[in-house]
């Protein structure tokens, strides 16, 4: 029962909110947190959006889902530029995993609007998870499924990029504990 502990070492995880979804137009991401899965040390900012983001695209429905206002994000949100520089120095140190391939999309986004290359890759957990699964002998998707739903109740709070990832991390702690039993 090695198959996740191998494959889900020196892992960080990774949530972007964003200001809208593409589907709506061009949007633009104004949180990200990251989670490190060994300790459960957290880092979560609001990003400012620079002049090159701006007249992109804004929704209501997604403001009213992740809770945080242009107003706010104004107000409150970090320079584009300290916080990609906070994560591309976290991120190099370990492998990044995200549950939305949109994820990527923001951090380049984000990379592409201060002028800089794309830090790291952000893998989606699920290939992950199929790396170690399909009811193979190490981990059946009732599992995931059941470590999802006993992260959900440590970290209920949805759509807040910090949070989302710390639920994330624990997902993945819980299924290291349930293949340490097995």
């Amino acid at each position: 029962m090695r198959g996740v502990v191998e494959g889900l070492t020196r892992v960080a995880t990774i949530d972007f909110e964003a200001s809208c979804l593409p589907s709506f137009g061009p949007s633009y991401p104004i949180e990200v947190g990251l989670c490190d899965v060994e300790d459960g040390r957290a880092w979560s900012w609001l990003i400012r959006p620079p002049e090159i983001w701006k007249g992109w695209g804004w929704d209501p429905q997604a403001e009213s889902k992740h809770g945080i206002s242009f107003e706010r994000l104004m107000a409150e949100g970090e320079d584009a530029e300290r916080v990609f520089d906070l994560i591309a120095g976290l991120g190099p140190q370990y492998r990044m995993l995200s549950d939305s391939d949109l994820d990527q999309t923001w951090l380049d986004t984000l990379a592409a609007a201060v002028g800089q290359p794309r830090p790291f890759p952000i893998e989606n957990v699920r290939d992950v998870y199929d790396q170690v699964t399909p009811a193979g002998p190490y981990l059946a998707w009732s599992d995931v499924h059941e470590a999802e739903v006993v992260a959900h109740r440590r970290f209920p709070t949805l759509h807040r990029a910090g949070s989302d990832a710390q639920r994330l991390a624990e997902t993945i702690r819980v299924l290291r504990a349930e293949e340490g039993r097995g």
